[in-house]
């Protein structure tokens, strides 16, 4: 599975959505000064879709982002569509928990889910490669990264967003959309609290 391959069918969903008025608005990503910089974009038109970008460097959580333009619990009704949301399994926790509390509003969130293998840090990345790194791809226990000076392979964990290691949340349930099929190995990341325990054990 590689995330990028979705970029054309989210780009055409998002399309839609707008054009039918479906959604107000959708939030997403696109790219930054770098092709190893993924920034939080919102596309308003039918047009602006053309410009949301899906690659394994787009490790902002969107989930926060809502807040700007999603409804909360103490807001009165208004008539016009739900916010459209790009979520992976850890925007969708995000979500989950603004919902909780009561922040944002379910019913007026349009969610696009797609699976989530992990995201490259692209600060590392850049640090071991230089600024001119184009793309990622991960492989089971490789991420390849391409430059301008040529492919390197290196371990997963030694590249991978922290947060992606320890990630048991691949793909978001809640979605309303999905795109591509499930991921047959599930969850990318373990369960690893050491850090948090050495934290407790301290007096």
């Amino acid at each position: 599975m590689r995330i990028r391959k979705y970029q054309d069918q989210m780009r055409e969903k998002v399309k839609s959505l707008l054009d039918a008025g479906e959604v107000r608005a959708f939030i997403g990503y696109r790219s930054g000064l770098r092709p190893s910089e993924a920034v939080v974009a919102c596309a308003d038109t039918p047009g602006d879709a053309d410009e949301l970008i899906l690659n394994e460097f787009c490790g902002i959580v969107l989930g926060r982002y809502a807040l700007d333009r999603a409804r909360s619990a103490d807001e009165d009704e208004i008539d016009e569509p739900p916010l459209g949301i790009l979520a992976k399994g850890c925007d969708e926790l995000a979500l989950q928990r603004l919902i909780c509390d009561r922040r944002v509003l379910r019913e007026d969130l349009f969610v696009i889910g797609v699976p989530c293998e992990g995201m490259v840090d692209a600060r590392e990345a850049v640090r071991r490669f230089g600024p001119g790194v184009d793309k990622a791809r991960i492989e089971g226990d490789e991420v390849t990264v391409e430059t301008p000076s040529g492919t390197h392979s290196v371990p997963r964990e030694d590249i991978l967003l922290d947060k992606c290691l320890a990630c048991e949340n691949s793909e978001p349930a809640g979605a309303d959309v999905m795109l591509g099929e499930s991921m047959v190995s599930g969850s990318v990341g373990r369960r690893d609290f050491e850090s948090v325990a050495e934290v407790e054990d301290k007096s």
